[in-house]
């Protein structure tokens, strides 16, 4: 099974992990009770000569094995699926919907190997994370995928197998192709030449992972500056397409391993003013969790363009392998052990 690719049927039940809390309180108050009767009785020597007087640290790891079972518990309740893949019997389904191509670009350059992300992986892996989450949710829809350093490639061409996507989603590596630099012109030029090729009664999105650095605009200044960024935000304007661009790092310059320039290191930051004025819509990936971040690609995904007919596309379901018997192993352990420890110490007499 790979990590990335578990999901689960229910994700909301994770709220019933606060029932914790109400575990630990109830056992602590009872514990407290137990004691303050038998003070009522004598003193604690006392009643320890009279009764067989219950461990501390048996009843703490019955608090302890409880609250486990009880996550366990919930984890598998969640419905914890993954490792996709087609049903051995392949059905397809007719279904009716707006002919609707996704194409996904990735920033592969030497800038996008630096860790700066919200959840401490690389640019490139957090971008490979939100693609993969974004395309399981595109059951249905054309999807493609390029990246691009100083020029483009596509590393998929249009196929509605999201499955196959997301396997070359995980193997995308920094200077895919051993080519360094970045060129939004040139690159964008070349996505936008593929663009123009999809039927005109298709509607097209496209969505960008980046962290809005081009060399050449990065080394201009002043006026020059401006016509660069100017020239590459209005690369897609002739097409009819939806671009969502996505932010990946920080805005704090981070040094780039390995790489220097006249002998001194070279830093890189987010440069979202570019990324907002290529797309119609921006975000910031390190400004969102994964799935929340996903949820609002697919809503600007899901605007149906004025006039757009439907058309019958076949559709083959993927299927999912669950484990929830794991979890619901270990929550049974964990009660069977919670219920085996004894209340009391076992006081041996001679």
């Amino acid at each position: 099974m790979i990590p990335s690719d578990l999901q689960f049927q229910h994700p909301a039940l994770i709220i019933l992990a606060l029932v914790i809390v109400g575990i630990i309180f109830l056992f602590w108050y009872l514990q407290r009770y137990r004691k303050k009767i038998i003070q009522e009785f004598g003193s604690e020597q006392i009643m320890d000569r009279i009764l067989h007087p219950r461990a501390d640290l048996f009843f703490q790891w019955k608090v302890i094995l409880l609250c486990l079972a009880w996550l366990f518990a919930i984890f598998a309740l969640m419905g914890p699926e993954g490792d996709a893949h087609y049903p051995d019997a392949l059905q397809s389904q007719t279904t009716s919907m707006i002919a609707h191509e996704i194409v996904v670009v990735v920033d592969v350059s030497d800038s996008m190997s630096v860790a700066d992300t919200r959840v401490g992986q690389s640019r490139l892996n957090h971008s490979k994370e939100i693609a993969d989450t974004l395309a399981s949710q595109l059951a249905g829809k054309d999807l493609s995928l390029f990246t691009f350093t100083s020029e483009a490639s596509q590393q998929v061409p249009e196929t509605m197998d999201a499955l196959f996507l997301r396997l070359m989603l995980n193997q995308l590596k920094i200077n895919e192709g051993g080519i360094s630099g970045t060129d939004y012109l040139k690159s964008f030029k070349e996505i936008d030449k593929y663009l123009k090729t999809r039927p005109k009664e298709k509607l097209l999105s496209v969505v960008l992972f980046s962290d809005g650095g081009d060399t050449k605009w990065e080394s201009l200044s002043g006026e020059e500056k401006k016509a660069r960024e100017a020239e590459i935000a209005k690369t897609f304007e002739e097409i009819d397409a939806m671009i969502v661009t996505v932010g990946m790092g920080s805005e704090k310059p981070q040094k780039i391993s390995g790489i220097k320039y006249k002998g001194q290191p070279v830093t890189t930051k987010l440069e979202p003013e570019l990324l907002k004025k290529i797309g119609q819509q921006y975000f910031e990936a390190n400004n969102e969790t994964t799935i929340g971040l996903t949820d609002k690609i697919l809503q600007e995904l899901d605007r149906e363009a004025p006039g757009r007919g439907k058309v019958k596309v076949q559709t083959a379901g993927i299927e999912y392998d669950r484990y929830f018997q794991l979890p619901l192993f270990f929550a049974m352990l964990f009660l069977l052990l919670a219920l085996w420890i004894p209340e009391t110490k076992v006081r041996k007499t001679t």
